[in-house]
């Protein structure tokens, strides 16, 4: 008998090989089975995308219901009865995952949200009115309580949060941490959230700004004689050769002597030098003519 990491992992290979001979995309294959379009799906509607000639098509003889259901409680983590696109594909990419990096991984997954959820909140009005105009008008029900979906419209709408940002699983997570007393979450603990994540954003800038202006302080430029000196110290990497300009090399007789005509250290040819050349160009005409 096979055992669930057996079954998951097959179920994972069929999966994933259904997708290579499929051009649709998975946000069109999710879409196409999120028939409430409440942007997750439940047992039913992943069936559906995994049998529908329209979806993956992989038939009941390849992939019996009891697999497909093992690989849904896989995916659905917070036991909602719902996955959203964000699990399935972090599942079809990684597949399952040791109990020790489950750890690591939920810490970083945890710092994460809590980072976007403190960015996004900084353009909320932290003030006691903002506030509680912001939470009136969450509180559809106007029974001075969110619920989760309250609260998903907030985290979506207001701090514009979106699943790849926060998956509907991490909304749940912190809907569970902000509501103390399980009863929904009140005015006064969003207000202590909020209030919270802004002194947090204060904090987080001013060590920044202290940061910068240390490492700006601390700089030294060096002084005009400290500069000199660091120049007499470098080795001169240019050569006399170079100083002293070109050399014609159509008067060099050869490696082992010296060119006859050499430039000045100004750059000009002296006298001397162009009467040398005059009479050199003379000997090659006369020297022509004999041919």
């Amino acid at each position: 008998m096979e055992s669930e990491a057996e079954i998951l992992f097959r179920v994972r290979r069929r999966i994933i090989g259904a997708k290579s001979r499929h051009k649709e995309s998975w946000e069109d294959l999710f879409s196409l089975a999120d028939k409430d379009r409440s942007k997750t799906l439940d047992f039913r509607e992943l069936r559906y995308c995994i049998r529908a000639s329209l979806g993956l098509n992989i038939s009941k003889s390849s992939l019996v219901d009891h697999d497909l259901k093992v690989f849904f409680e896989a995916l659905d983590t917070d036991r909602s009865g719902t996955i959203d696109l964000a699990e399935l594909l972090e599942y079809i990419s990684h597949g399952q995952k040791r109990p020790e990096d489950e750890e690591v991984l939920q810490q970083k997954r945890t710092e994460r949200v809590q980072r976007n959820l403190r960015l996004a909140s900084r353009k909320l009005d932290s003030s006691e009115a903002g506030m509680r105009s912001l939470f009136d008008s969450l509180d559809h029900d106007r029974g001075g309580r969110l619920c989760l979906s309250e609260f998903s419209s907030f985290v979506r709408q207001e701090l514009q949060l979106g699943p790849w940002d926060l998956m509907t699983s991490e909304v749940k997570s912190f809907y569970r941490s902000l509501d103390k007393d399980g009863d929904g979450i009140d005015i006064h603990e969003l207000m202590g959230y909020v209030h919270g994540n802004h002194a947090k954003n204060v904090g987080d800038e001013d060590e920044q700004l202290g940061f910068r202006i240390s490492s700006v302080s601390g700089r030294k430029r060096p002084t005009f004689k400290q500069q000199l000196l660091e120049g007499e110290k470098r080795p001169s990497s240019v050569s006399s050769s170079t100083s002293m300009g070109s050399t014609c090399s159509f008067v060099n007789l050869g490696r082992t002597r010296a060119p006859m005509i050499r430039a000045s250290s100004t750059g000009s040819l002296r006298p001397k030098d162009l009467k040398q050349m005059a009479c050199f160009g003379m000997k090659l005409r006369t020297m022509g003519k004999g041919f």
